[in-house]
């Protein structure tokens, strides 16, 4: 059974819009010029990443990392069309260093919270996992198993 045309354009500008609008911005630090949102993906929880971009703002930024949040690694869109028109951000050792200790801040808005944290509970929380439920996800032994564990640790991103 093939899928028409219409509804594959269809199923594109959903997609496409799911991207745009579907992401909560996490933290921005002005200084270091990094912002940093998430949009999970329900249909692949596994790979569950975030979103680096070079600009304390999305609409300035010029580029963005996609950064695993369980390895030192980089997720690379293998789709060609970019709404957001980003070029892929490979970051340099100065701006890992920067990236890491942005990650084990707090910010002004929200100190009870490390931005690692923050990533944490709003990746669960745009996947229906409130703050609370995030909070007692605790590794080893998570009581959300398909969702990020709270305690979670940063993976060493100087690997990256």
């Amino acid at each position: 059974m093939s899928v028409s045309p219409l509804l594959k354009d269809f199923k594109r500008e959903r997609l496409a819009e799911y991207d745009l609008y579907a992401m909560e911005t996490v933290a921005m630090d002005e200084k270091k010029k990094m912002l940093i949102q998430v949009t999970p993906d329900p249909n692949h929880k596994s790979d569950a990443y975030l979103k680096l971009y070079n600009s304390f703002s999305k609409s300035k930024a010029t580029k963005v990392a996609r950064i695993s949040l369980y390895s030192p690694t980089y997720v690379l869109h293998k789709h060609v069309e970019r709404m957001a028109e980003k070029d892929d951000w490979f970051l340099t050792a100065k701006e890992k260093t920067d990236f890491i200790e942005f990650l084990k801040s707090h910010t002004k808005h929200e100190p009870l919270y490390t931005v690692w944290q923050k990533t944490i509970l709003a990746y669960n929380k745009e996947l229906d996992l409130f703050e609370e439920q995030t909070k007692e996800n605790l590794l080893p032994n998570l009581k959300h198993p398909d969702f990020l564990p709270f305690t979670l640790p940063i993976p060493n991103y100087s690997y990256l």
